[in-house]
């Protein structure tokens, strides 16, 4: 079955709030992946890119989301942030050209191959959390049913980022299968970047230092064409 898609700003921001998360947010995690990715030269080593905006962006969604009640975990060998009273983890991957991309037949993949942890948390199961009565106020919206306890089963969204010069697309979603590592088909994809959409209006900051003891910020560098 196709993922439900959200891209209307209405829908991304209702939806959004139903999963306890403001669009405000998980921009501001994507600004931090962009901005650590930018901050990589030609003097690191190749995957010092793609390292960089995974770890920056997890570490950003954790200060983002911690006082709000999120707690970091690491369990699995998955390092996300996670919310018992939801019964929800948030990750973050730098994915393919199809993120952000609104179609039924865009599916996007990870760009680095996922481990038995991820397969673990994305096992065809996640479909399960969600419930199948429409809501009032969108009959396209997908219910969110919260989990009392803790358990593997939680819904695993991404904070998916696609990130290639000056072309930057992003979408939060929910994978429900991979294969060999890689996202095979999503429950729902909520577009927060489409493409057109960056920059966004707002200043752009870099919240990844440029070395892990000065702790400055800086702008990222934008081209417009």
């Amino acid at each position: 079955m196709p993922a439900v898609i959200f891209r209307d700003s209405r829908e991304v921001d209702g939806r959004l709030s139903s999963l306890g998360v403001t669009r405000e947010q998980l921009m501001d995690v994507v600004q931090a992946m962009v901005a650590a990715r930018a901050a990589c030269t030609e003097n690191d080593p190749p995957a010092a890119r793609g390292w960089s905006s995974w770890r920056f962006g997890i570490r950003r969604s954790r200060e983002i989301l911690r006082p709000h009640g999120w707690l970091k975990d690491d369990s699995d060998q998955l390092s996300c942030i996670v919310n018992h009273k939801l019964g929800m983890r948030i990750a973050v991957a730098n994915t393919d050209e199809a993120t952000g991309i609104a179609l039924p037949a865009s599916v996007p993949q990870n760009c680095s191959k996922k481990g038995a942890a991820t397969d673990r948390a994305i096992d065809g199961t996640q479909h399960t959390l969600f419930g199948l009565e429409p809501a009032a106020s969108d009959d396209r919206v997908v219910l969110f049913k919260p989990k009392a306890s803790h358990s593997s089963g939680y819904a695993t969204f991404y904070v998916c980022v696609f990130n290639e010069g000056d072309i930057v697309r992003a979408e939060f979603s929910c994978p429900i299968s991979v294969e060999n590592g890689y996202f095979t088909g999503f429950s729902e994809r909520i577009i927060l970047v489409g493409p057109g959409d960056w920059p966004p209006e707002v200043k752009v900051r870099k919240d990844a230092p440029q070395s892990d003891s000065d702790g400055s910020e800086f702008d990222i560098p934008v081209r417009r064409k």
